[in-house]
């Protein structure tokens, strides 16, 4: 009876081998048809925004001084919600573009990407009011264009933070093991130094910062794909009053199954 029941073992198991590539082919075939829906229905919606945005702006000039404070200022807030708008649609296109694109594996200069995102994303006076530390980053194999929107996403991520939460600091920095290098960005108040810990998690403080970071778009959705694809991840640790750091971690070298 042993030696029966033992015989149907290899069967079985390409029976559920069998069963988990189906199942595996039906999600990869959903999740493409979601991307699809997604990158279509984001295509569509950008004229009439525009069109809102457009009229907004001729009624803005050509009736202007037919216009009391209050419609001024109804104006206004059309005209910034429609270019938040846009700038959602461009997120979520961007986003559902990342599953079909493969990735270009290369020698990434991470110090250049993230002196760029910082002089893209910061304005002036943000760069005048935080003090910035950037330490030496260790370079990594990745797709060098998709790891330019990682670091453009995580100091927006970041500047938010800071600008909302009153942190005087920034730093930017890694770590690195024997396979994995992790990069850090840290918003620190006034009195934390940059090499403190980045205080352990608490949850009070992370629900605070997630319902923050909505205001972020799909940058942390973004920065978790992005780093899916090339075998790494993304996390955030904070305390109340203490600040927060956002850590990716990446492969030193390419994974086999990528």
């Amino acid at each position: 009876m042993e030696k029966e029941v033992n015989s149907n073992y290899p069967e079985r198991i390409l029976q559920l081998e069998k069963l988990l590539d189906n199942k595996t082919r039906q999600l990869q075939e959903v999740t493409q048809e979601l991307d699809d829906i997604t990158f279509a229905i984001s295509h569509d919606l950008k004229a009439p925004i525009r069109a809102i945005a457009g009229f907004s702006a001729i009624l803005k000039e050509e009736q202007s001084s037919k216009l009391d404070d209050e419609g001024k200022r109804v104006i206004e807030v059309i005209e910034n919600n429609a270019l938040k708008l846009t700038g959602m649609l461009n997120d979520i296109i961007s986003y559902s573009a990342i599953s079909k694109k493969n990735l270009q594996w290369q020698p990434v200069n991470m110090n250049a990407l993230a002196a760029e995102a910082i002089d893209v994303i910061m304005t002036a006076e943000e760069k005048t009011a935080f003090a910035i530390i950037t330490d030496d980053l260790e370079n990594c194999n990745a797709d060098g264009k998709m790891m330019k929107q990682l670091w453009l996403n995580l100091v927006n991520i970041a500047a938010l933070y800071a600008e909302k939460n009153i942190c005087f600091k920034i730093n930017i920095g890694c770590t690195a093991d024997d396979s994995t290098v992790t990069y850090h960005i840290k918003a620190c108040p006034a009195g934390q130094q940059k090499n403190e810990p980045g205080a352990g998690i608490n949850m009070e403080a992370n629900i605070m910062i997630h319902e923050q970071l909505e205001s972020a778009g799909t940058g942390a959705a973004f920065i978790k794909r992005v780093l899916f694809k090339h075998g790494g991840n993304f996390w955030i640790q904070s305390k109340p009053l203490g600040g927060c750091s956002f850590f990716f971690r990446l492969p030193k070298n390419q994974p086999e199954n990528l």
